[in-house]
Order: C-alpha cells, then sequence, then structure tokens
C-alpha cells in the first residue's frame, strides 16, 4: 500500500494497519471462549451500575486498562448531520491530564470524522489496529491532530473499534498503547463486543443527559419568564439577565443589542456574564447603518443561528463591534431576534470562545429566550415612553420657572445647561440678537463649555449664521422651529463654512427658530444637536415655548446690561480718584512696606532703595554684611515683593550642613546612590522651581560644591545624585555671607567665577553700630515680641536704660539686641527695664564696694571656652577651620558636649 495515502480498510498489509480477522480458527487464544464468555458477563454486571460519564471512565480506568494494556481510551460520537467526532468519554494516565495539547478532549472537543482512521473504522465495521510510526508517513493533510498529540507522548499503536448506537449517531473507541506488542489479535473480538457494551450504555446515558437538559430548560424558562413580567427598565432587564444567565453553562458572554429602526442603528444594551466587556462594543459609529445592515443579513429567518467569528471575518464591510469580538477572544457566536409586536426590536447575542463548539443543540431553548426578551422588550418600550413623557414635562416646567427670574448671562447659561441639556442632545447653542443701529445679527449667548465653543470662534457664526439674507427672512418668518441635517444643509449653503466645521465635530443637526413675542423678532436661536432625528415632533413643538421664554430672559438680561452700564458711567469718576488715591497708597507701601524689617535711619533707607530696585527682576542678588544683621529678613522682603510671591521662598545654610550632604541637599538623590540613600529625594533647587532659593552662608560652600553650583545657576539645569537625567530649572537666587568674598577669592578659598556670577547687584547691610538711630525704633518692637513669649507685660525701657544701648558698639549686631532685651525682660522684676547688663559695663553698686567674688564651675569655664571657640568659627562644627579641629576633639565628642552643656546654636548663627 501506498504509505503516503489513507489507509483502505478492504486491503489486509502488515505496514502499518493490520485488517483484524474475526475468524477465531485463525487465532490462538490466550483465553478460552468460556472465559471470554465470563468476562463479558463480569463487565456487563457492572456497567448496570454506571449513570454517568465520570463513572463510565472510572469504570475504563479500573476494569479494562490491566485487562488489554492501554494507556488512553478516547470513545468518540460520530454525528452525522455534521460529520464531526465529539470525544464524550476518555481515560488518560494522570501525567498527561494537565497537559495543554489534551485540553481540546478534556473540553469534549471535536474533529472531522473524515481524518483516515475514523472513517476507515466505520467503513471497516470491525476493529483495527494503526502503528502510530507508519500514520506520521501519511501526506501531512490526511493524518489526524490527535495521532500527532498522542505521538509526541510515546504512544506505539491505536486500536479503533467501531460502534453503531443508532441511525443518526455512530462512533468510534481508540485504544492507545505505549508498547509496540499491544493488542494482540486474540483480545480484538472480546474488545470489540466490550466496545458495544459501552456503546449501549452510552447511549443511556446521553438520553439521561437529554432529560435532564430538557427538565433544565423547562424550569430555567419558567424562571426567567417569571422575572421578565415585572421588568420595566433596561437596567432592571439587566440585572435580571445577570442572575438567570450565570446558571446556563454553555456560553461565555451575552448581548442584547436594542434596534433604532428610524435610526437604522443598534444600540448596545444590558448583560455580561463576566467581564462587562461587551456592553460598549458597539456604540457611536459602530451602531451606524453598516453595522444595521450587517447584522441583518445575518436573519433570512426569524429562527437563531450561530456563525463562527473566523468565517465572519472573511466578509466585506466588517463592522468594527466583530473585531472587537476576535479580540476578547470570541471563536463562536449564537443570534436571535428579539421583536416588539411583529416589528425587530433587537438582537440576542451569545458568545462562546470554544472553536468547536455548536449552539444549535440548544436552539430551542435560545429561541425560547428570544421570545421571552420579545415579551420584555414590549414592556420596556411601554415605560419608557410613560417615564419619557413624565420626564420632559418635568424639565420643562422647571426651564419655564428658571427662566422667569433670570437676571444676567451666568444664569442663563447655568439654566441651559441644567434644564436643555436634559431634554435634548445639545452639542451647541448659539443666541444671535438684532443691533438696533446696524441691524445686523451678531451671537449673544453660546455655551463655553461645549467642544464646539473650544474648536470655533464666534466669528465663524457671526452673519453666516442664517447663511443668506432669504434663509434669515425664511427663519424669522416662520412660526415653527425649522430642522436641518447638517451635511445636507451645508451642501446647499456652502457659503457657510462653519456649518461643515460642526459636522466634522460630530454635529448631525441643526435648529433654527425666531426669537421674539408676536410680530416682533429680536434674533435667532440655534441649536446643534449631535444625532439625526433626534426630535420627535412633541419636541420640536416644545422648543417654541422654550425659544419664547429664552427671548423674555434675553430681552430682561440687555435691559439689566443697560441699567449697568448707566450705574457705571455714574461711578466712574468717583472710582477714578479712590483709585488713584489706592495707587498712591501702594506706591508708598511698594518702596517701604517690609514689615519684617525696623529701621529709618539713612542707612536703611539705602537699603530700602535698592531692595525695591531689584525685587521685581530676575537678577541674582549677593547680600553681604556682618552676623546678626538680618540678611535673611531682606532675602525675605526681596521675595515677597517679586514676582515669585505666590510660591515658598526655599532657605539653604550651607554652613550647618556636613560637606558630603551639600550636594544631595542642594540637588537631590537617587534611591541607592549612596549609602543610606533609601529613598529619591528632591533637593532644594527643586523644590524652589519657579520660585526663590536662598542661600545663606554660601562663603562657606566647599570649592567642589562651588562647581556644580555655578553650573546650575548658569546652565539652570541640575543632575541629582547618582541620576542621569538632566532637570531643567527656573530658580531665582538670593545669596548671603558675612565673609568678605573677595578677599576668599584671592586666597583660594572661593571660586572667581562663582564670586562674579553670585555679584549682579550687592546689597550691604549696614551695622547696628552704623545705624545707632534705629535702636529706639527696634527696642519697643522687641519687648513687645519677647513679653508675649515670656508672659511678663514689660513694654518699657528707662531712658538711662536707652541710653546705654545707644553707647555700646554691638558687635553682634540686631540679633545682639534682640537676645539682650529678652534677657532683661527675664531679669526684671517690674513692669519696666531699668537697666541693661551689657558686656565690658560694670555692675557693681552704687556705693563702688565690689560684690562677693563668685568663682566658675569647671562646666561652666568649659561651656564658655566652647562658645568662643564656635563664634570664632561662626558655628562651623567640622571640616577644615572647624571647632572640632580647633579643640581636637572628635565632632561626635564635641557634639555630645555641645548637648549636655545646653549651648543653643542658634546663637552661634550669622
Amino acid at each position: 500500500m501506498d504509505s503516503k495515502k489513507k489507509p483502505d480498510p478492504k486491503t489486509n498489509t502488515q505496514s502499518g494497519v493490520e485488517l483484524l480477522a474475526k475468524d477465531k480458527g485463525n487465532t490462538k487464544d490466550e483465553l478460552s471462549f468460556g472465559s471470554d464468555r465470563e468476562v463479558l458477563l463480569s463487565i456487563a454486571k457492572k456497567l448496570v451500575y454506571v449513570r454517568s460519564r465520570e463513572s463510565l471512565e472510572e469504570f475504563v480506568g479500573q476494569n479494562l486498562k490491566d485487562l488489554f494494556g492501554f494507556s488512553d481510551m478516547v470513545f468518540m460520537l460520530v454525528f452525522k448531520q455534521k460529520a464531526r467526532l465529539m470525544a464524550v468519554i476518555k481515560y488518560f494516565e494522570q501525567e498527561r491530564v494537565i497537559r495543554p495539547e489534551y485540553l481540546y478532549l478534556l473540553k469534549g472537543g471535536t474533529c472531522s470524522s473524515d481524518d483516515g482512521i475514523a472513517d476507515a473504522t466505520l467503513k471497516a465495521g470491525h476493529p483495527l489496529v494503526f502503528t502510530m510510526d507508519e500514520v506520521l508517513q501519511w501526506e501531512a493533510e490526511n493524518i489526524p491532530p490527535y495521532v500527532t498529540v498522542f505521538s509526541e507522548n510515546k504512544m506505539k499503536k491505536l486500536l479503533t473499534i467501531p460502534i453503531a448506537v443508532d441511525d443518526q449517531v455512530s462512533g468510534v473507541i481508540y485504544f492507545y498503547s505505549k508498547d509496540s506488542e499491544a493488542f494482540p489479535q486474540n483480545r480484538h473480538e472480546l474488545l470489540f463486543s466490550i466496545g458495544q457494551q459501552l456503546s449501549a450504555v452510552m447511549l443511556n446515558i446521553l438520553a439521561r443527559e437529554e432529560i435532564q437538559k430538557r427538565d433544565f430548560e423547562k424550569e430555567f424558562l419558567l424562571k426567567l419568564g417569571n422575572s421578565l413580567s415585572g421588568v420595566r427598565t433596561k437596567n432592571d432587564l439587566a440585572e435580571t439577565l445577570d442572575e438567570h444567565f450565570h446558571n446556563l453553562p454553555f456560553f461565555s458572554e451575552a448581548l442584547i443589542l436594542w434596534t433604532d429602526k428610524e435610526e437604522q442603528m443598534f444600540i448596545p444594551a444590558t448583560h455580561d456574564k463576566s467581564t462587562g466587556v461587551f456592553l460598549s462594543s458597539v456604540s457611536g459609529q459602530d451602531a451606524s447603518e453598516k453595522n444595521y445592515a450587517f447584522l441583518n443579513q445575518l436573519f433570512p429567518a426569524g429562527s437563531p443561528i450561530e456563525f463562527s467569528i473566523k468565517n465572519a471575518l472573511l466578509k466585506k464591510d466588517i463592522p468594527e463591534c466583530v473585531f472587537r469580538w476576535a479580540e476578547n477572544g470570541i471563536k463562536k457566536v449564537a443570534a436571535a431576534k428579539i421583536f416588539h409586536v411583529t416589528e425587530p426590536a433587537g438582537i440576542l447575542f451569545l458568545f462562546s470562545k470554544e472553536t468547536d463548539f455548536y449552539f444549535e443543540h440548544y436552539f430551542d431553548l435560545i429561541a425560547s429566550m428570544a421570545y421571552q426578551l420579545s415579551a420584555a422588550a414590549a414592556n420596556l418600550h411601554a415605560a419608557e415612553q410613560m417615564q419619557n413623557r413624565e420626564k420632559e414635562k418635568s424639565i420643562l416646567l422647571e426651564l419655564n420657572s428658571a427662566m422667569a427670574s433670570i437676571r444676567n448671562k451666568n444664569d442663563l447659561q447655568k439654566v441651559i445647561n441644567e434644564k436643555l441639556k436634559k431634554l435634548l442632545p445639545v452639542g451647541d447653542l448659539v443666541a444671535c440678537v438684532k443691533d438696533d443701529q446696524t441691524g445686523e445679527y451678531s451671537p449673544y449667548l453660546r455655551d463655553p463649555d461645549s467642544v464646539c465653543s473650544q474648536e470655533m470662534n464666534y466669528t465663524d457664526i457671526a452673519l453666516g449664521c442664517y447663511i443668506d439674507k432669504e434663509f434669515e427672512r425664511q427663519v424669522l418668518r416662520s412660526s415653527v422651529p425649522l430642522v436641518y441635517d447638517l451635511e445636507e444643509l451645508s451642501d446647499q449653503k456652502a457659503e457657510a463654512s462653519y456649518l461643515k466645521k460642526y459636522y466634522k465635530l460630530g454635529m448631525r443637526e441643526a435648529v433654527y427658530v425666531a426669537l421674539g413675542t408676536g410680530a416682533v423678532k429680536t434674533g435667532i436661536l440655534i441649536l446643534i444637536l449631535n444625532s439625526r432625528k433626534s426630535l420627535t415632533q412633541n419636541f420640536i413643538n416644545l422648543i417654541s415655548g422654550i425659544a419664547a421664554q429664552l427671548s423674555i430672559a434675553i430681552a430682561n438680561i440687555i435691559a439689566n446690561e443697560k441699567i449697568e452700564r448707566q450705574i457705571e458711567e455714574i461711578t466712574r469718576y468717583k472710582q477714578q480718584l479712590e483709585e488713584e488715591n489706592l495707587y498712591l497708597q501702594e506706591e508708598i507701601l511698594t518702596t517701604h512696606n517690609y514689615s519684617e524689617i525696623i529701621g529709618d535711619s539713612h542707612a536703611m533707607h539705602e537699603v530700602f532703595r535698592l531692595v525695591s530696585q531689584v525685587s521685581e527682576s530676575e537678577s541674582t542678588v549677593l547680600i553681604l554684611g556682618e552676623t546678626g544683621t538680618g540678611k535673611e529678613l531682606i532675602a525675605r522682603a526681596l521675595h515677597n515683593t517679586s514676582k515669585r510671591k505666590d510660591k515658598v521662598m526655599v532657605k539653604v545654610n550651607c554652613a550647618t550642613l556636613p560637606s558630603n550632604l551639600i550636594e544631595s541637599e542642594l540637588f537631590g538623590h537617587e534611591k541607592g546612590s549612596f549609602t543610606g540613600a533609601t529613598d529619591r529625594r528632591i533637593g532644594k533647587f527643586e523644590l524652589a522651581n519657579n520660585s526663590t532659593l536662598f542661600l545663606d552662608e554660601v562663603g562657606e560652600l566647599p570649592l567642589d560644591l562651588q562647581v556644580k553650583l555655578l553650573r546650575a545657576i548658569q546652565e539652570k539645569e541640575i543632575e541629582r545624585v547618582g541620576g542621569r537625567t538632566v532637570i531643567k530649572t527656573d530658580v531665582r537666587i538670593i545669596a548671603a555671607t558675612n565673609r568678605d568674598l573677595k578677599k576668599e577669592v584671592a586666597a583660594g578659598n572661593f571660586r572667581s567665577d562663582l564670586y562674579f556670577r553670585l555679584d549682579v547687584f550687592p546689597i550691604v547691610l549696614p551695622p547696628l553700630r552704623e545705624r545707632i538711630d534705629d535702636i529706639p525704633f527696634l527696642v519697643p518692637h522687641f519687648l513687645q515680641k519677647h513679653s508675649k513669649n515670656t508672659k511678663k507685660e514689660i513694654m518699657k525701657i528707662s531712658s538711662m536704660a536707652l541710653k546705654q544701648l545707644m553707647a555700646y558698639q554691638w558687635p553682634g549686631n540686631v540679633r545682639e539686641l534682640e537676645h539682650m532685651i529678652e534677657r532683661s525682660i527675664l531679669l526684671s522684676n517690674g513692669n519696666c527695664i531699668t537697666h541693661v547688663n551689657l558686656p565690658g559695663i560694670s555692675d557693681q553698686p552704687e556705693g563702688g564696694e565690689e560684690g562677693p567674688l563668685r568663682i566658675k564651675t569647671i562646666e561652666e569655664n568649659e561651656r564658655d571656652h566652647i562658645v568662643k571657640v564656635l563664634k570664632s568659627c561662626k558655628g562651623k562644627i567640622g571640616g577644615i577651620g572647624g571647632a572640632a579641629q580647633i579643640l581636637d576633639l572628635p565632632i561626635s565628642t564635641l557634639n555630645s558636649r555641645i548637648k549636655k552643656l545646653g549651648i543653643k546654636k542658634h546663637y552661634l548663627k550669622d
């Protein structure tokens, strides 16, 4: 035999296919005929108790496997009307049950009965043995797919037994074995007889399943009908279907499309059994004439149909919904029409993700479901009509009532958005009013929230609203609203470009109605709708009433606007004088309103002048001055009077940060960029974006950081530590220092390029000893501030004490003065400060006698010494020239001493 062709069951050959002779005289039985009869009798007794497919599969594995030495078994029935094989029972060894290539058989998959093996077995009428290696030598199109699957799992031989069930159904039992010597000839007749017994049991199981199926369908339809009788809305229907459809095992999802016959459209509606993806699978342009025509051609008759997505995709003009079904894994679709009386009301779709699933077995049930949904559709139609009428009446009454109290455009627009848009699918609304002087119409009111308003200008619609004078007269003469298809109207009136723009934005209809009362027409109302034929005749009539109310509302608004203009004319001169006065006051405040800075001396006036000149610019400012002169206050004043005042000024004290953390503090760092960087951190430059960054004590920056700071200022971009991307920033820099940066540049401690970049606009703050005249203003301020903090009512200072303060040189400047006032308040017993203990001034009693000598403790001396060193280092603890280096102490030890001795670091800052 040619090994590349299908086997001929009438040919006896030893190459790949053995014709199994049924003549017992040609075989040597290992079991006697009597023993075969006993086996058949024993099997028959056991099969009496088999009632389901599961128990039959269990029986095969427990009773036949060891008897005949097979590994796997599949019992497949042939449904002649489809010429398909369907697996009804199967037995696999455990390791193959979970393999994906067996899933189609595990789920009752089907395949063609004309596959070379099944058709040969059915034609032969007796068992056949196939050698798997030889079958694999056939032409590729003749090799059944299951042969490849079992061959890959090391099966060597296949025994097939034909089964006759009835006139419409037959079958084949497949026995697979890994043993190339399996299925000896002396067991063939026994296996054939056992196959007939199995077929009889299988026929009973199928009959029992059919009875159960019919009982289930009857019960399901009864419950569904009872539930549908109370449905009044599509939401109710969705909930009802969701409740009942979950009990149906033969589909994945369901979808109902309701028919709008006038619009030739399908509207997606109710149910999704699992994910909800199909509720919106047909919408907008998808629910159009294209879909209507495609889906309608599926129904030449009223009975249910089924089709495969694969075949549907081969047709022309496929609607978008079919592609979406395919994308979601749908393989087969069943559909049945839903009727309202005799007119189509919609389509019920059931979806399956199984390629070889056949809905036709359930057509009777699907038809009954569609019939019940048709009754529900009639109820829905009646209920929706009643609800719509009540809704229309309610909204129109509210609209009429709301318009009676309208006084301005905003109120009118609010009423239109809240009331009118609930009635109609309004995409845009334009009310045009006639100008009394020119006689021309121009847009007066338009919906600012519509997409059309954002895409189109008023000028697009100005005179083109009415296209030409003849059309204008037609609208004004008409006693009813005129409804036009935008596509047709734009073709007729080609000069009106705004009509084409509306159409491109998805608008489909335009309604024109005259505004005014009686014979007097004052304007035209244009409603642009986003769907065709969306207006019933009742709605068209109601729009006339809405236009009348809108005419009155617009007339009232215009009258109110005229009155308001007259009032504005009367009050204009008074407001002008008030504004001029206010302007002068603002000028004074802009020049001198630095509420946190106190001073009226000539030196401070010069500082205020400089601040006023540079505050509104974006220039970099360098504030110079001794410690305690108030450099941070000046920086805050510059920020608060700049254009960046709405954002918070970000401050960095460069002297208080450890040198290894300054870069991270300024520029930020990425997670894992260094030890301890457990999270990403945003630096001060990023925080100050679009605001001001105040770099206090900028002279303390290490040289390597000065280079990076210069780049950030010049290029307006930074990189985080450990980062790879450049971050753009918009930061205004204000720097401050008590050092002489020129000397630092000369000494090599400060980069000259950075200095020149910072020294764009220097402001030098005078020390307190050069503005002694400001002390009488500063003292009351500090008295008020610290009296409140210390809970003491001390608001005065004696003239003698004030003279003391003005005679002192104040090396610590304003900060020293503030601390001295705070100390005097704490030491004072009365409500007036009469004496201030200033450094270097004798505290002896009036008699000239010295007080008792007080000897300081070791801790006090240690504290004074540390404070003195910290002051000389300007608060710097670590690094070169820091206090720890001078005292020859570890930084951690010095920090613990400072904490133990109660030394406050803020007294040591600039």
